[in-house]
């Protein structure tokens, strides 16, 4: 499963999260880490969870795309892009 791996590892692929910071022996450090970040950072709260399920959604759809599929929904809702940091 792409999300456990993520949560796992803290990458897909060649892309690893901040979100995912990890203390010792592969514990996520996944409660509050955005509380560290800079103020206009904090209001996103995003952690190693949403980065994973995001990234392997988006990485999910674009393999559906190749092969000529329509996107599903993930979590009851449509397939989304960040933009400027925002979902």
């Amino acid at each position: 499963n792409c999300v456990e791996l993520c949560e796992k590892t803290g990458c897909i692929g060649g892309t690893c999260f901040q979100g995912c910071r990890f203390l010792s022996d592969d514990v996520t450090d996944n409660s509050s880490w955005y509380m560290q970040e800079p103020l206009y950072q904090q209001w996103k709260q995003w952690d190693c969870r949403n980065d994973c399920r995001y990234y392997c959604m988006m990485e999910r759809e674009k393999e559906r795309e190749k092969l000529g599929l329509k996107p599903v929904k993930y979590h009851g809702k449509w397939p989304f892009k960040r933009v400027l940091g925002l979902q």
